[in-house]
């Protein structure tokens, strides 16, 4: 049996004070990359080095050119992941928002 007008209503009403919690968000997505330089007598020449790395990057679109940030310090990568988690609970809520309101 489906929702009633009420209860759909109040799901609504909850998804939206949901909202009006988020906390700074971006879009985008955090990445590791790692490597080998151009220096032969560096570490990561030698067989079974790692390499250089991990270094972290966000990317993402704007407008039509993708733009990579790597990060600072594991500070700077915490918050950013934490903005990119909340960006994506947005989307889900906003998702969900759309279900209600479709009923």
């Amino acid at each position: 049996m489906p929702d009633s007008l009420a209860d759909l209503e109040r799901h609504r009403a909850n998804i939206q004070s949901e909202l009006v919690r988020l906390g700074d968000m971006r879009s985008g997505s955090i990445t590791s990359t790692g490597g080998r330089c151009g220096n032969l007598n560096c570490h990561c020449h030698r067989p079974g080095d790692a390499g250089h790395g991990p270094y972290y990057r966000l990317t993402r679109k704007v407008g039509a050119k993708t733009v990579t940030e790597t990060f600072s310090s594991p500070a700077a990568l915490a918050k950013a992941q934490r903005e990119v988690a909340e960006f994506h609970r947005f989307r889900e809520m906003g998702g969900q928002l759309l279900d209600v309101n479709e009923q």
